[in-house]
């Protein structure tokens, strides 16, 4: 079989509802590479956070910044990815904490914009640094510049709805597919489960639960492994919570910052994500242990004199993280429960922790001691915050920039023409019972690995006999004697589908 490698530098986009990380992959290369260079920082990260501000001038709304570029001058707009999926926002529209989701510029609409408008300024904004930035690093390395194909990464739950407009929000942004066509999706966990599967420690047959820990949701999907490869392996379920993120701290912590400083209302630059109370605030919320003899280091808030320290004590901690921590740990072990149900035994053997807040010292250990005594064993990403942007860029290049050329035609056996089959030679290939076949793949089609065609058809189930057998046939092109056409005769190969009898 002829092998081929499509000449474009896979561009991965982890837009989180917090943060965003990008990831590139050279098709000379096997060494995935993350944008940690941003406008506005010097600080180097493999993140910029999910926002864009606008500023008012002459009553005309103008794009002035986004990620790290935003100042206290600015509209910031933030967490409205999550508005393409309108039903999971009602716990945190319902939320009466209105002082936290104006500092953080939670579903902002300035100027009425719509979400999807308001994603497209952000990725719009995103896709030209980063571009930037990539063939500034190709020709540092003397790699070729090369065309973009990107993939975006999803939650695992959302629906066509929400995938199509954050599709439609990134082609608007300049986003290309392998073909210059939409961009590729894959869901967050799957993209962290391919990173994962990297690990040689992971055997085949063995199911795994990626529980993905974001800023702004908590996403967990159960898998089954099939032989070793990446992206070989059967989904068994899905879940997402989208107020199960770590910023839901960062909301109860603002309550309390504001009960003790004796503030109804604290300055919105100041409890911004970058600001120095909220930089403070993630140190000590990540080093956290949940054990109540531990120090928590300063946490100041900065004012116009200086700095006023604030006494915020391992009690207050432990109230903040403890119940998201037992949230997090029960749908664990809720979403493990349900896989063993289905699949019919015990078959989870792993669990991969991955997101920003995996970084968090309590709930990795809360987790490992959760399985302490089971045969379930529990990972962490050496930096989690960057596993599923890795995993998308790693799954784009072995299944989306490998091509096949196929050596033989692919069909099925039908009493009549699939919607979707192609014609070959106007012929009509039998099979060996004499039905006709019709034929999804020709030889000589170029196909990546992993790609799906779809063929409909009808088939008809007698009530006398529980399923129908619908044969799927290769066939090897043969030279007819005396012509340049070809036949095609039937092979041994063949799957058999089952279709449940309808009551």
């Amino acid at each position: 079989m002829t092998m081929e490698r499509t000449r474009m530098i896979a561009v991965s986009v982890d837009c989180g509802t917090t943060h965003t990380s990008v990831a590139w992959i050279h098709p000379d290369s096997t060494n995935v590479r993350f944008i940690d260079t941003w406008p506005g920082t010097q600080t180097p990260s493999t993140r910029v956070p999910t926002r864009i501000a606008y500023s008012s001038k002459k009553r005309v709304l103008q794009n002035e910044a986004w990620g790290y570029m935003i100042t206290e001058d600015h509209v910031t707009s933030s967490w409205v990815k999550l508005l393409l999926e309108p039903e999971v926002t009602e716990k945190i529209i319902a939320d009466d904490n209105k002082q936290w989701k104006d500092s953080v510029g939670i579903f902002h609409r300035p100027g009425g914009r719509d979400p999807t408008s308001i994603i497209r300024d952000f990725l719009g904004r995103l896709r030209k640094y980063s571009e930037t930035h990539i063939k500034r690093k190709c020709n540092d390395d003397d790699l070729g510049v090369l065309p973009f194909a990107y993939i975006l990464t999803v939650p695992a739950t959302w629906s066509e709805v929400a995938i199509s407009s954050m599709k439609k929000a990134a082609r608007a942004a300049g986003f290309r597919g392998i073909a210059g066509d939409d961009p590729l999706v894959l869901s967050e966990p799957e993209a962290a489960l391919t990173t994962m599967l990297c690990d040689p420690l992971i055997p085949a047959g063995d199911g795994v639960v990626v529980c993905d820990c974001g800023g702004g949701t908590l996403d967990i999907g159960t898998y089954f492994i099939h032989p070793k490869e990446i992206g070989d392996y059967r989904t068994v379920s899905n879940y997402t919570d989208p107020s199960g993120g770590s910023t839901m701290i960062d909301r109860e912590f603002y309550a309390v910052a504001s009960e003790k400083l004796k503030l109804k209302k604290l300055r919105r630059s100041v409890f911004s994500p970058t600001g120095r109370l909220m930089s403070d605030f993630e140190s000590a919320k990540r080093d956290f242990e949940g054990t109540i003899g531990q120090e928590i280091g300063d946490i100041q808030y900065p004012t116009s004199t200086g700095s006023h320290r604030f006494e915020f004590t391992n009690v207050d901690m432990l109230a903040l993280q403890y119940p998201l921590i037992v949230t997090i740990c029960d749908v664990l072990t809720a979403q493990i429960n349900r896989a063993h149900d289905l699949i019919g035994r015990p078959v989870i053997k792993h669990v991969y922790v991955s997101g920003a807040a995996a970084h968090s010292v309590y709930l990795y250990n809360a987790i490992q001691r959760l399985f302490a005594n089971s045969q379930i064993t529990v990972y962490r990403h050496q930096t989690p915050e960057i596993a599923v942007a890795e995993g998308a860029a790693r799954w784009a290049r072995r299944n989306l920039l490998s091509v096949e050329q196929l050596d033989r035609h692919y069909g099925v056996e039908s009493s009549g023409p699939p919607v979707g089959a192609m014609d070959l030679d106007n012929q009509e290939p039998r099979a060996p019972q004499g039905s006709p076949v019709s034929w999804v793949f020709k030889v000589g089609d170029q196909c990546s690995i992993g790609e799906l065609r779809t063929a409909t058809f009808t088939c008809r189930v007698f009530q006398d006999f529980p399923f129908a057998v619908i044969n799927i046939y290769d066939a090897v092109p043969r030279p007819m004697a005396g012509q340049n056409n070809a036949i095609y005769g039937s092979k041994d190969f063949h799957f058999l589908i089952f279709v449940p009898r309808m009551k």
